[in-house]
């Protein structure tokens, strides 16, 4: 199992700055957390966007634009 501070530098992409490195585990855990929620509530809300944005496409046509847009 992963540390909270390997974890969030995961998330990041890179090493913690210092201001981040002083917080305690603790909050580390915390907002890697919350990192994850609003990753996950990003991509929800994007599939919804790309689900209401081709409602105006006809139906027999979506699965084709869907697989032309996005491969």
């Amino acid at each position: 199992m992963t540390t909270p501070r390997a974890e969030l530098e995961r998330h990041l992409g890179g090493p913690l700055s210092p201001g981040l490195a002083a917080l305690s585990d603790a909050d580390i855990d915390a907002l890697a957390k919350a990192i994850v929620d609003a990753t996950r509530s990003q991509k929800q809300a994007l599939a919804a966007a790309i689900d209401n944005g081709l409602d105006i496409v006809p139906r027999v046509l979506r699965g084709a634009v869907k697989k032309a847009l996005f491969g």
